[in-house]
């Protein structure tokens, strides 16, 4: 498993989200005000929601002074409730390999190993390309992994 570059990561978070000012998470999440995001998005309970909070968690995770694990977690669990809420959401998919390789590199080689994180990054990864088959992004995270 090779590592996916902050770049990409940068991409990740910032990609699929809307510009529109009018979605309450994603105000709180340009602004910097994560917790606020993840409160929000939450309970909005759209994909589009759970996903602004999933990038919330996931900034908040990267910003302190050493990575926040269970920020992850809380990530992870919500960029799969994303999928479950809108399973044709590439983006979704993409955002939960991208929370998941972090995880990863965090918990080392062979926890991940155990945890089966290849195989199920590979299937997101492969479900992104089906429902886009076209998309930069997951192209890039293809070649990444």
């Amino acid at each position: 498993m090779r590592r996916i570059s902050a770049a990409l990561i940068f991409g990740l978070m910032v990609a699929g989200v809307p510009a529109n000012s009018a979605i309450p998470a994603q105000e709180h999440y340009t602004e910097g005000r994560y917790s606020e995001a993840i409160s929000v998005g939450e309970a909005e309970g759209s994909s589009t929601g759970f996903m602004v909070a999933a990038r919330a968690a996931f900034a908040d995770a990267e910003l302190r002074e050493t990575p926040c694990l269970e920020c992850l977690s809380h990530a992870e669990e919500l960029a799969r409730m994303a999928i479950s809420a809108d399973p044709e959401n590439a983006d979704a998919y993409l955002l939960f390999v991208a929370v998941l390789g972090r995880r990863a590199r965090l918990i080392g080689f062979f926890a991940s190993q155990r945890e089966g994180v290849a195989s199920q990054t590979d299937e997101a990864i492969s479900k992104a390309l089906m429902l886009e088959p076209g998309s930069a992004f997951a192209l890039a995270v293809r070649g990444a992994w």
